[in-house]
């Protein structure tokens, strides 16, 4: 055999070993006929640069430190010091935070403010948990502290702030009241304050709006974003309360409190009634957690019988209508006046509810507070209410009106004393004008 021939052998094994190769690594064709044009890489254009990736926005949701979305704006975070109602240091940081989407409102108000020679301070945001339960240890009152029993505050959700304004340079405006003030004063009425600070309140009542949020009637400087987000329990920084929420829900349920259990037990706990060094456990009563508004934890069976706390008079509804009974079949006193006043305050919790069930709300309105001891034993007072039956029925109607304004509109859960007051007051107009027949008169023809 020639050179030539075992050359050319040689030649053509080795291009089909070559191709079966290339079959085995991925079967892709091969063009060995034709070689590829080399592409030149694109000139780069003078004085530009590649075009970046877009970057994701960041979630409304997620929590930012206020300072990073508001540079101008100033803290003055009060529960970081000693001046606030509790006269202690609740946080050991005094940053602010905020959910992003309520930071970025918040902006929008500190430019509009600083046009108009104002600029922001905020006294309080996003509250921990545990922050939460100390200061309803401080004080347990629904209208100023969140019962964290029946749920928190949107301090805690990250949505809302405690805020004031001041000037460009910082020094204090006129305003109705200072932070933490629990009185009328700092209420959204601005009425019994100058005119001054009730034109500032409003000035920052009204950016604020305009941004997306709602104010807290009984605080002018408490505003919430209209946007909600979930409680956030934990945050890196974490500003620490002085307890950890852990231990003020154990207590709840303690079986055995003594001393030192009872002094840190928060308002609302259980405690039994033997076995225990406490002389007095007091508690806000179901009627005063409904100001949230939230249905109490307290059955309206406990209200009837009386398995709760409160004052004399408003324990028991079952002994308030027992003695109620008594009266009635006795002749002391008339019907008219109690079903005038339990009519209406009935129709009325049905109308203008704050719960999710009206019913469930009627009930607890009628068995809570004094409703049944005034309906029964205060407004049908022989000397303050009227002569005629007709009378008596528009002052038991007029006494169900008043109560239901003040605990639903009003800033005090109760009302019922206040209503017999004035209408007190009303019944010399009454007896004037609702006058009963004559003995023995006749009707002129």
């Amino acid at each position: 055999m020639s050179f030539k021939r075992k050359g050319g052998r040689a030649a053509a094994l080795a291009l089909a070993l070559c191709l079966l190769l290339c079959s085995a690594c991925g079967g892709a064709e091969v063009d060995i006929t034709t070689a590829p044009e080399p592409t030149a890489a694109p000139m780069p254009t003078p004085g530009l640069s590649p075009t970046p990736e877009p970057t994701p926005a960041p979630e409304p949701g997620g929590m930012v430190r206020v300072v990073d979305i508001i540079q101008d704006i100033r803290l003055d975070i009060r529960y970081a010091a000693a001046e606030n109602f509790t006269g202690g240091v609740i946080y050991e940081s005094a940053e602010a935070y905020l959910r992003r989407g309520t930071a970025e409102k918040l902006s929008k108000v500190q430019d509009e403010l600083e046009e108009l020679g104002y600029s922001l301070t905020i006294w309080d945001a996003w509250r921990p948990v545990a922050a939460q339960f100390a200061l309803w240890r401080a004080c347990p009152d629904a209208r100023y502290v969140a019962d964290p029993f029946n749920g928190f505050s949107g301090h805690c959700r990250g949505n809302t702030v405690d805020i004031t304004i001041t000037t460009l340079d910082g020094e204090p405006v006129e305003l109705p009241s200072g932070f933490d003030d629990f009185s009328a004063l700092a209420d959204r009425d601005y009425s019994d304050v100058s005119e001054t600070a009730a034109a500032n309140a409003r000035l920052l009542e009204d950016a604020m709006t305009r941004a997306g949020f709602t104010g807290y009637s009984a605080e002018w400087w408490h505003y919430t974003d209209t946007d909600a987000y979930d409680v956030v329990e934990a945050l890196e920084p974490l500003p620490m309360a002085e307890a950890d929420c852990e231990e003020f829900i154990s207590l709840r349920a303690a079986p055995d409190v003594g001393a030192e259990a009872l002094a840190a037990a928060p308002a609302g706990a259980e405690l039994p009634l033997f076995g225990s060094t406490a002389d007095v456990v007091s508690a806000a009563t179901p009627l005063h957690d409904m100001v949230m508004p939230a249905l109490p934890a307290a059955s309206p069976a406990d209200m009837l019988l009386g398995n709760i706390g409160g004052c004399i008079g408003e324990v028991s509804a079952l002994a308030l209508l027992i003695g109620g009974a008594i009266l009635l079949g006795r002749k002391v006193i008339s019907w008219r006046i109690p079903a005038a006043y339990l009519g209406t305050v009935a129709f009325l919790t049905l109308v203008f509810y704050k719960g999710e069930d009206p019913v469930a709300w009627m009930l607890y309105s009628l068995l809570g507070g004094g409703v049944m001891l005034g309906a029964l034993f205060m407004a049908t007072d022989y000397v303050t209410s009227p002569m005629t039956s007709r009378g008596m029925l528009i002052y038991g109607a007029g006494i169900g009106i008043i109560t239901i304004l003040i605990r639903v509109w009003g800033a005090y859960p109760e009302g019922m004393s206040f209503a017999i007051l004035i209408m007190n007051a009303v019944v010399p107009l009454i007896n004037k004008y609702v006058k009963p027949k004559r003995f023995g008169a006749a009707a002129v023809r």
